[in-house]
């Protein structure tokens, strides 16, 4: 049993995922000070409600939750902790320690209990104390400098990536506690910085290599051109990517060899690399005179690595996602809510239907003392 004192995205999301492989999960919710998603939307159908946070559903499915007033219950976390293998928690240590449940007071007591402690930049070091917010994060952890546009100038990284990740790296390290064989406990640091710079390794070793350095530009991957996004009629993007001279000529050939793409030297990859932005500037104007979806089955059906860039809106309707049963239906705590989905898990078992979701939790439908979770 998780005993889940977390909140917004890190942290939260590990308890849904472990929740949903059999985990019991029980969300520790303070009533006085309820999680940001309980309280803002967007909400399902623009109706606010506590149960009704679309991102709250997200990162909280397959828990229950234990609704406390803190004040009039004070010793409630320790006993949730006190019933429980492991603490999942984000909340920080002051907050925990105020709550009676601090890392070093529960691990003194529960030798075999496993904490595991998310934060922005771990509990030692001389950024400990540091708020972590995504953007943070991303700079400190690299990720930041690596996101440029075509110009090379920095651009913001259009999502919360250090939450998620951080997330699956907490359900990891406590499935691998889980299964292993020595079930010694003990506290957890993770940082979510050093799980962004984990994942640009291959930069780190660079730089630890050579004073030169590869510094991503927009979509460009050298040595190949075209390699990047085309607008297109209906307002959408396409992507395009030629990656030998067969390819070109082949690309060229699909879209009817129009004379802006028959320059003589762009038949050689060297020459397309050097002439990368004028390529992408004469296909942006001959994708704009096509739909993303006749653009992506006229260049598929000939061999060119083609794919629209498809919205949340998209994969909702996609029929590839739709046969797999990605967006589960799940029976929702709000009655009004009578064909509520959510986003599906990545993996299934071969041969069998999609893994079901739980839904997220009404708010204090646990009770401490009462049956197992």
């Amino acid at each position: 049993r998780i005993a889940d004192h977390a909140h917004v995205c890190a942290g939260p999301i590990a308890g849904a995922l472990l929740g949903e492989m059999g985990t019991q999960v029980v969300r520790f919710e303070d009533l006085a000070r309820l999680g940001l998603y309980r309280r803002t939307g967007p909400f399902a159908h623009g109706i606010p409600g506590k149960e009704r946070g679309a991102y709250f559903a997200v990162s909280n499915h397959s828990k229950r939750s234990l609704a406390v007033d803190v004040e009039a219950d004070p010793d409630a976390a320790a006993e949730l902790v006190r019933q429980s293998d492991v603490v999942l928690e984000n909340f920080g240590a002051t907050r925990m320690e105020r709550l009676g449940v601090s890392a070093q007071t529960v691990t003194a007591a529960r030798p075999d209990l496993l904490f595991v402690s998310v934060s922005g930049f771990g509990q030692s070091g001389p950024l400990a104390a540091y708020r972590a917010y995504a953007n943070n994060v991303h700079a400190y952890g690299g990720l930041s400098h690596l996101t440029r546009d075509a110009d090379g100038e920095p651009i913001h990284v259009g999502t919360v990536l250090a939450d998620p990740l951080s997330s699956l790296t907490a359900a990891t390290v406590i499935a691998a506690w889980a299964l292993g064989d020595r079930r010694q406990g003990g506290i957890v640091d993770l940082s979510m910085a050093e799980v962004v710079a984990d994942k640009i390794a291959e930069f780190i070793a660079e730089a630890s290599l050579a004073e030169t350095r590869t510094l991503p530009t927009g979509s460009d991957r050298f040595p190949h051109a075209p390699h990047g996004f085309h607008p297109t009629a209906d307002d959408r993007w396409i992507a395009i990517a030629v990656q030998s001279d067969d390819e070109w000529r082949t690309l060229v050939d699909a879209l009817g060899r129009p004379r802006t793409l028959c320059e003589p030297e762009w038949a050689t990859a060297s020459h397309r690399w050097a002439a990368r932005r004028a390529i992408a500037s004469a296909l942006d104007e001959i994708t704009r005179g096509a739909t993303a979806d006749e653009l992506f089955h006229r260049l598929q059906s000939a061999g060119v690595r083609a794919c629209p860039a498809w919205t949340g809106a998209d994969l909702i309707r996609d029929p590839h996602l739709e046969a797999r049963d990605f967006f589960p239906r799940i029976d929702h705590p709000d009655p009004d809510l009578t064909d509520a989905r959510l986003v599906g898990l990545a993996w299934r078992f071969v041969g069998e239907p999609a893994i079901r979701l739980r839904p997220p939790p009404r708010l204090g439908e646990y009770e401490l003392g009462g049956d197992s979770p």
